[in-house]
């Protein structure tokens, strides 16, 4: 049996993207291995912290392994449990052999994004926010756009900005879903039922405890939004990877991973 090597590298969780650094510093002993990062001193700014192990026994490497998120405000450093995104086979199996890290930042697909960092518990307001830039740019797509869609749009987009509730976000979502119901084109009915679903989600989360009715509807807001069919195809496809960006945007990497640390931290 080859002799347990346990390697560090490290590079901030702030940017998307950023390499590894290697530290110099080689271990042969998992529990010197653990001392040393636990006993590392809170960065300036978030961290990740990836151990390697490699040789040694299989409950040697896996005491150590893995992605370790670093920050003052998470107190010792937390290792990172291996994603287990559910909300479709194929983002089980997009997660499966990823660290949280590499399936956040090189995911295509902003609804699993937005799920995930819901069930991960980001601030629902961020997750609304995501929701609202994906609806407000479909709305750029289909001129001239309705004023109750607008209105569920600027309504969801103060509660993302100042977490400021009032009881006409009820009345704004139906006001969309009735637009929904006479909507001259497929493109238009899409994009009233997104309006009606962020309104939604907005209205949910300000106001009750029926968190997952609320993560439910921000999700179906971005997939009403992604769903508009336009022409050409590449459109489509354009519009639906800027949605991507928009959520990396609203919920940067720092963040989600700081939530899957703190819930695993509660575990």
């Amino acid at each position: 049996m080859r002799p347990l090597t346990i390697r560090l590298s490290a590079r901030a969780a702030v940017a998307r993207g950023l390499r590894f650094t290697e530290s110099v510093d080689v271990f042969h002993d998992a529990d010197v291995a653990l001392d040393e990062i636990r006993g590392l001193p809170p960065p300036p700014e978030p961290l990740v912290l990836r151990v390697v192990a490699t040789g040694g026994t299989a409950q040697e490497r896996a005491s150590v392994a893995g992605d370790w998120f670093c920050e003052a405000s998470v107190g010792d450093p937390v290792r990172l449990p291996k994603p287990d995104w559910t909300l479709t086979l194929d983002s089980m199996r997009w997660s499966r052999n990823r660290p949280w890290l590499g399936a956040w930042e090189a995911c295509p697909r902003p609804d699993w994004m937005v799920f995930e960092a819901a069930k991960a518990g980001v601030d629902p307001r961020r997750i609304v926010g995501a929701a609202c830039r994906c609806v407000k740019e479909s709305t750029r797509h289909l001129e001239p756009v309705d004023p109750a869609i607008e209105r569920c749009v600027d309504l969801a987009e103060s509660w993302a900005d100042t977490g400021r509730w009032d009881d006409t976000f009820e009345q704004a979502a139906n006001a969309a879903y009735r637009v929904s119901t006479q909507a001259p084109s497929q493109e238009y009915r899409m994009l009233a039922l997104a309006a009606h679903e962020l309104a939604c989600a907005a209205d949910y989360y300000g106001h009750t405890s029926l968190l997952d009715v609320a993560r439910a509807s921000s999700l179906r807001a971005i997939r009403y939004a992604a769903a508009l069919p336009l022409q050409p195809p590449q459109r489509r496809i354009a519009l639906r990877r800027s949605f991507v960006r928009f959520v990396r945007a609203s919920i940067p990497t720092e963040v989600v991973l700081r939530a899957v640390a703190l819930r695993a931290k509660r575990a």
